[in-house]
């Protein structure tokens, strides 16, 4: 998956420009994982997660099930684990979306 991962990375910086590229691509990494029909990568933040999800998680997967002639699924982990508890939970008003 990390090569099909490469090519999906690649058609995203041919596809969208540099400016939104370089700040929410930039800083991804690809992680193993053991499904052989997911695509797991990690974000260093809950806001890079929700802006991948929301406006590229389509792209990406059907990207990645061109490549694999197959139907391929993304993963997105956030690096902090503890910023993003803090971020999805604050005493007194509950989870926030």
């Amino acid at each position: 998956m990390r090569e099909v991962w490469k090519s999906v990375l690649a058609f995203l910086k041919n596809t969208i420009p540099e400016e939104v590229f370089v700040p929410w691509f930039g800083k991804v990494e690809f992680t193993e994982d053991s499904e052989p029909d997911i695509i797991n990568i990690s974000v260093p933040s809950v806001p890079h997660s929700k802006f991948i999800k929301a406006q590229y998680e389509k792209d990406i997967e059907e990207k990645a099930s061109e490549i694999c002639g197959r139907e391929i699924k993304l993963k997105i982990t956030v690096k902090d684990r503890a910023f993003a508890r803090a971020c999805q939970y604050s005493p007194g008003r509950g989870k926030s979306s």
